[in-house]
């Protein structure tokens, strides 16, 4: 049996809000949000299979029947009578096979008696006031000027008849609200109002996203998320050289377009090309993404599954974000390089190398998607490589993309690591790195480790001077690794290396030879067995 270990080494000699802060207490959302979560998400998508268990796991969790019930009713307004009818019914059942089997349930309290003798309108308009923190004296909206019954309705029914039941509190409300909006999809304005809502109301960015996160593995909704504003967005080239033909160019000539003529004319090649989008609010540092061999920037915008790929999810968390396809990749296919594209077949080589498994086998619990069409599209991101691989040429086109948007975190994959490195040792714009498994480091001159052999070729750090290495001392650096590791140790597997199985470095490691005062730690994030 195998297991995949995901650690993450996080280095840093300052501090800084990286990608993400530390969660609290009070950025987890209590156990009896998530069953209300459930339910409700489950309701607005009609899912009544998979509402029977979020029901009874409801109720196993401590909410009442009166409670479920409200939360069910609650959903009507949003979702309509049949899906909260159809949703009652599954909760007469489930309550039924209960009953049963023995079960108890708590029946709990029914809402308290409305005192006050004010109209229902004039009620419902102070509770939208108090949850939404709008003033109950600003001008109406257009719908309730074309339509001013469905205004009335609106105080009178949902405002005052559904939210001033006390069986669930405001937040309570407005987080069922939200879950049957964003299980339903196609309403993102109102889903956006209401999680405004839910703000005013003290619930905090980390709980809607992680009811988000519940609401999207649950139903299957992948478009559910964060709305997504733009400022800005765009596409440029970055870098490149240029090449100059002797003689004079004689517009008159023409051989075809694929044999110019090509005295006197240029020739723009060996550029990098840089997409970019801005959200509306963006977080100072935006995120530069740069992919690993074989790949172009299209690997950061979806998975071949079709979920939000990362650059999806962190314009959702408000960083703006630069997609880059490296010289000689994707759109920046123009070169100096003279070359033959040969159609070499070589997937197998990349499921084996990739460690989703050994071809055609998957690894028992792969997080990889295995059906084919997801393998169809994985192989079809692939993309040739026409560079000359200079680092030189690939490192100056991030240092003049850096030179262009100021600083910013840089985000690298596999063989983007090492420029990465190259480009984060010299340019101060670089305030910190998030690399995931890079290909190759650097080392200070004259510390470079012995070479070591692998299946791919020989792994060879590079020495840079020690002011440049020191550098990467002074910012954060986190690096992701998601390997395959077997739970019984090979004779050749060093038994002190940090990432064996059954370390438990939470508090920290040295690394070999520190003499710089870096601090390290490794965190296993996640084992699938």
């Amino acid at each position: 049996m195998k297991r995949i270990y995901i650690t993450i080494c996080f280095c840093v000699m300052m501090t800084v809000n990286l990608m993400a802060q530390a969660v609290s207490l009070d950025n987890v959302l209590t156990m009896r949000q998530q069953h209300i979560i459930e339910i409700a998400a489950y309701t607005g998508k009609g899912d009544l299979e998979n509402l029977k268990p979020a029901l009874a796991a409801g109720l196993d969790g401590g909410l009442t029947v009166n409670e479920i019930c409200e939360v069910l009713v609650h959903a009507y307004a949003y979702c309509g009578f049949p899906r909260s009818l159809r949703a009652l019914q599954t909760f007469i059942a489930v309550l039924d096979e209960r009953k049963a089997q023995g079960i108890e349930d708590t029946i709990g309290r029914d809402a308290s008696p409305i005192k006050d003798k004010r109209s229902r309108y004039e009620r419902g308009r102070d509770v939208l006031a108090e949850i939404s923190g709008v003033p109950a004296d600003m001008p109406k909206a257009r719908y309730a000027e074309l339509a001013p019954v469905i205004e009335r309705f609106l105080k009178e029914h949902l405002f005052a008849d559904l939210f001033e039941r006390d069986v669930l509190t405001y937040a309570e409300r407005e987080l069922t609200t939200v879950s049957v909006l964003a299980a339903m999809g196609g309403v993102e304005p109102m889903l956006r109002s209401h999680m405004g809502i839910c703000r005013n109301l003290g619930i905090t960015q980390g709980q809607l996203e992680q009811m988000l996160a519940i609401v999207k593995q649950e139903t299957g909704n992948h478009s559910v998320g964060n709305p997504i504003l733009l400022k800005e967005q765009g596409s440029f080239a970055i870098g490149g050289t240029v090449q100059k033909r002797p003689g004079t160019y004689d517009n008159s000539k023409f051989a075809g377009f694929g044999n110019p003529i090509e005295e006197g004319q240029t020739y723009h090649a060996d550029h990098a090309v840089a997409d970019y989008q801005i959200p509306v609010d963006a977080q100072p540092l935006p995120l530069v993404f740069v992919h690993g061999y074989g790949q172009s920037a299209r690997c950061w915008q979806t998975t071949p599954d079709g979920r939000d790929g990362f650059q999806t999810l962190m314009l959702r968390h408000d960083y703006g974000t630069y997609l880059i396809d490296l010289p000689g990749r994707g759109r920046a296919g123009r070169t100096t390089t003279e070359s033959n594209v040969t159609p070499l077949a070589d997937e197998a080589l990349w499921f084996d190398i990739w460690r989703m498994g050994e071809y055609p086998r998957f690894n028992a619990g792969v997080q990889f998607p295995t059906d084919s069409a997801s393998m169809n599209q994985f192989f079809r991101q692939m993309t040739p490589d026409l560079s000359n691989h200079s680092n030189e040429l690939v490192t100056s086109s991030l240092h003049s993309l850096f030179d262009r948007i100021g600083q910013g975190i840089l985000v690298t994959h596999s063989a983007g690591g090492f420029p990465g490195w190259l480009v984060a040792a010299k340019n101060p714009d670089v305030r910190a790195v998030v690399s995931y498994e890079p290909g190759n480091y650097i080392f200070p001159e004259g510390e470079v480790p012995e070479s070591m052999p692998s299946l791919t070729g020989t792994l060879q750090g590079v020495g840079v001077p020690m002011d440049e290495f020191l550098r990467l001392t002074k910012i954060p650096i986190i690096l992701y690794f998601g390997d395959y590791i077997p739970e019984v140790l090979p004779e050749d597997l060093d038994a002190d290396d940090i990432t064996t199985p059954g370390r438990d470095d939470d508090d920290g490691i040295d690394l070999p030879d520190n003499a710089n005062g870096v601090e390290a730690w490794l965190r296993r994030i996640g084992i699938v067995k």
